[in-house]
């Protein structure tokens, strides 16, 4: 199945847009951004729903106001509305003591959003695509990760009051390169993307490749793992919530009580997953695992997990005190 088809049937099986829709997508300039603008273009032809442009200069290269007049020149040619605007992503990486890639991220979605409300948008469209998807996936396990991480790149969440979609998330890199070709579209490349510095650039250039080269199918099957596993979560999700209300009360301080004759009736996973949700700051396995295996012992006291979070332990209750609500 070629890019254009997994497109059209990643927005009808998954619902993502219908004809009242107002879809803002964020375009860079990219390969994988230029796709995604002309696809959602073609299906204005058909479904009929409002399409506008953001574009963003995050002034990090010479370059990079230059892309943003190609974003332009494209979105005039297609004859669909794009606003743009200069990020200082520097100088908000040093004020708030981020990785470039982590503000530069940060800064692009309050933009998005502020536009996005702006036009009366209700859907935000990104260009992930499956080896976005793949690559994330393998970042998680590395860093070490649960079920969260090995569901990828969803291609739907809630974002503000409207939803963030990634109709291009089954699509594998190689498909979008063909589209373009065979659509005649130029398209620009970030030469930092050819860096092996970053985590992610070294992923995709060094280990991925390897993996293909075992098996070709890779990146799609890591992909339908994703999906799998994200379904499984939803579920896992729902049994969590109900099982949270029956064991815990949250005080008007921000204490949380919780009845641990009911929470150690669960299974494991459930356990597990309740404490992750409950654990706002430091929120890491080894404390996940930790809290846990303390809540199941026989011990009273006090667990201290970091400065911002402990635990009190009485018998058949624990409570959760953290610093953001209260003094410790």
């Amino acid at each position: 199945m070629r890019a254009w088809e997994k497109f059209k049937k990643s927005i009808v099986d998954n619902n993502l847009i219908t004809i009242n829709s107002a879809v803002l997508v964020a375009v860079s300039g990219g390969p994988d951004s230029v796709c995604l603008l002309h696809m959602f273009w073609r299906l204005t032809k058909t479904l009929p729903f409002k399409l506008y442009v953001a574009t963003f200069d995050h002034a990090l290269r010479k370059n990079s106001a230059g892309e943003v007049a190609f974003v332009q020149k494209l979105c005039s040619r297609l004859e669909v509305k794009c606003v743009s605007e200069k990020l200082e992503v520097l100088k908000y990486s040093k004020k708030h003591k981020l990785s470039l890639e982590t503000a530069g991220r940060q800064m692009r979605y309050t933009a998005l959003e502020k536009y996005a409300k702006l036009f009366k948008c209700d859907k935000i469209a990104t260009a992930h695509n499956a080896n976005d998807n793949a690559e994330t996936l393998l970042m998680w396990l590395i860093r070490g990760t649960g079920l969260d991480g090995l569901a990828g790149i969803p291609i739907r969440r809630t974002f503000s009051n409207m939803e963030l979609i990634r109709p291009l998330i089954s699509v594998e890199r190689n498909e979008i390169l063909s589209y373009l070709k065979n659509q005649k579209l130029k398209y620009r490349i970030d030469p930092s993307n050819k860096s092996i510095e970053f985590t992610r650039n070294k992923i995709r250039k060094a280990i991925i490749p390897v993996f293909e080269s075992i098996n070709p199918l890779f990146v799609e099957h890591v992909f339908k793992l994703s999906r799998i596993v994200e379904a499984q979560n939803t579920v896992l999700n729902s049994m969590a919530q109900s099982a949270r209300e029956r064991c815990l009360k949250v005080a008007k301080n921000g204490r949380i009580f919780l009845d641990l004759r009911r929470f150690l009736e669960y299974n494991k996973l459930l356990k597990l997953r309740i404490i992750k949700d409950l654990l706002s700051y430091g929120r890491t396995s080894n404390n996940i695992e930790k809290t846990h295996r303390w809540l199941c012992s026989c011990e009273n006291g006090t667990l201290v997990l970091n400065k911002s979070t402990q635990i009190i332990k009485k018998t058949n209750q624990a409570v959760f005190v953290f610093k953001k609500n209260e003094k410790i």
